[in-house]
């Protein structure tokens, strides 16, 4: 294919072992068997909470956790919630996608910085489907390839880079590239992104020890099927 999605590699262990594997990329005693390679990034995603106990506590923790303020969201969107943590290194790129859902991100750790597109703008930023791939992560050699070819499609990522557009490719784009909204997450704050807007994230960690980004996102679809199910 002309154009290929490659997804990230997954790997599975313990959550200790994944949180040992990020903080040790700041610390002076960091071992081969405690850390992974520094060019690879690790990013745990659409964790639900509900589904683990001990994370429910962490709720009250955020923006999203004061229910008189978020009540507004739950009279607004009539269908079922989904309240994910997103955790990781800080240092991960969601690249150009839209959801078919709304989103309200609580920033507890680190920052995150979207740059966002209004959906009138998706026949500018070539909308379709493009074919995905996924990394392979190897153990052993601790490398990363990208050698499986899936036959699935993605219909939510646009093919443009934002940071260096070809514009001999994507010409369309070049008429909105100066309509972007960009607005930084800091702790502390709440965003919000309506469904089917386009929108790239770029995470950073946080600058005091644990220096991770950690984020919460409460999900409710618009149109009757449940997000993450």
């Amino acid at each position: 294919p002309e154009k290929v999605l490659v997804r990230p590699a997954i790997l599975q262990m313990p959550l200790g072992d994944f949180i040992n594997n990020i903080t040790s990329k700041y610390s002076s005693a960091a071992t081969e068997t405690s850390a992974l390679e520094d060019n690879i990034c690790l990013y745990m995603e659409y964790l639900n909470i509900g589904n683990y106990d001990f994370l429910v506590p962490l709720m009250k923790d955020t923006a999203l956790g004061l229910h008189s303020y978020m009540q507004f969201a739950q009279d607004l969107f009539p269908y079922e919630v989904v309240r994910n943590l997103w955790f990781g290194d800080g240092f991960t790129v969601g690249k150009l996608h839209f959801d078919a859902y709304e989103n309200f991100l609580s920033m507890v750790k680190g920052r995150k910085e979207f740059t966002l597109f209004s959906p009138k703008y998706s026949e500018n930023l070539y909308e379709g489907h493009i074919r995905e791939a996924r990394f392979r992560y190897n153990e052993s050699a601790r490398t990363l390839s990208r050698t499986e070819l899936l036959e699935s499609t993605s219909m939510v990522n646009s093919p443009v880079d934002i940071d260096k557009p070809d514009f001999s490719r994507y010409p369309k784009f070049k008429q909105v590239a100066e309509r972007a909204m960009t607005c930084v997450v800091n702790e502390g704050d709440v965003i919000y992104v309506p469904s089917f807007w386009w929108h790239e994230v770029k995470s950073q960690p946080s600058l005091e020890s644990p220096r991770v980004n950690l984020a919460l996102i409460y999900c409710r679809s618009i149109i009757g099927f449940s997000p993450f199910t």
